[in-house]
């Protein structure tokens, strides 16, 4: 006689076969309390990862009167496109949320993101915001020049601030003033492409490594040249906001006095994200400090850090 069998695996862990002629009604009350177990283990590590990420209100961007609505909204579409590239923190428009939606009027008015407004603020800290990002344009300047052809091109700059803010007690967090510039024959071109220039990304990447850095460890050295670490794996993934731009500081740790003093000696640039709390990492630099320090047991810490690149390349 064949006996019938049922697979069972429940959150990728556990796995086993149950014979079907031996299942009876004490052994369903087993399997359902397993299947529940499954279940709250699945839900716990998402709400661990809803809760590794800080929840960011995005408010309508000032400007002075002399600008215009879409060039403050063209700037603020860039910021979210990033921040939303870049998955290190939840991003939340204000403009989805109906108690914090302004009617067009005053969406539109050059001081639209009412930052003396503690009661707009103190909603958002009831909806779980624990951020308010704020931006402003501060100036758009032009300048023309005439080459010997008499061809004449603009030069724009885009002038603007980004902070975040504690929503709880109205302070700022963090905050950047950057410059963009753009360069077209057309004047209003020359515009659009200073305030949607992609030097704003690094504006926002320094911030959130100032309100949402990452920290992991090393896993093992997976490349070695002599005695030079080359690649290495890490304990972060896409559940963290990983991905190839990111960049880590080598941090080794010691007593001092009671007292831990951390010391850089070293950086990892994220090669390629290989699951949701790995990812491998080339040694981009202090590859004989990082495989000396694990030889000798000592403590190791990774903290990501914001590296200014040119094409890939550190400068």
């Amino acid at each position: 006689m064949h006996h019938q069998y049922f697979f069972l695996r429940i959150n990728n862990n556990f796995k086993g076969y149950i014979n079907m002629e031996k299942y009876t009604l004490r052994n369903s009350f087993v399997f359902t309390v397993i299947l529940l177990l499954g279940f709250c283990a699945n839900v716990c590590a998402q709400n661990e990862q809803s809760e590794a990420k800080k929840t960011v209100y995005i408010e309508y961007f000032n400007r002075p009167q002399n600008l215009s609505f879409s060039q403050a909204e063209a700037l603020r579409n860039k910021v979210i496109e990033h921040i939303q590239y870049r998955k290190r923190i939840i991003l939340i428009d204000v403009d989805s949320d109906k108690s914090l939606k302004l009617e067009q009027s005053r969406r539109e008015s050059p001081e639209a993101s009412a930052e003396g407004d503690m009661d707009r603020m103190k909603t958002m800290v009831t909806i779980g915001a624990n951020l308010i990002l704020q931006g402003r344009i501060n100036s758009i300047a032009t300048k023309s020049e005439t080459d010997k052809e008499g061809k004449r091109t603009y030069t724009a700059t885009c002038s603007y601030t980004l902070k975040f803010v504690n929503p709880q007690n109205g302070t700022i967090v963090a905050s950047e003033t950057n410059e963009n510039s753009g360069h077209d024959a057309s004047e209003e071109k020359a515009i659009q492409s200073a305030v949607t220039s992609v030097s704003t990304s690094n504006a926002i990447d320094r911030l959130l490594e100032n309100i949402a850095p990452l920290y992991g460890h090393i896993l093992e050295i997976s490349k070695l040249k002599k005695d030079e670490a080359k690649e290495v794996y890490i304990d972060l993934g896409t559940l963290h906001g990983i991905d190839t731009e990111t960049w880590f500081s080598i941090k080794v740790s010691r007593q001092i006095a009671g007292r831990t003093a951390n010391k850089e000696i070293g950086l990892l640039k994220v090669s390629s994200v290989e699951g949701e709390n790995i990812s491998l990492c080339k040694v981009k630099k202090g590859g004989k400090e990082l495989k000396a320090a694990m030889d000798q047991g000592v403590t190791i810490t990774l903290q990501s850090k914001f590296v200014s690149t040119l094409f890939g390349i550190r400068i």
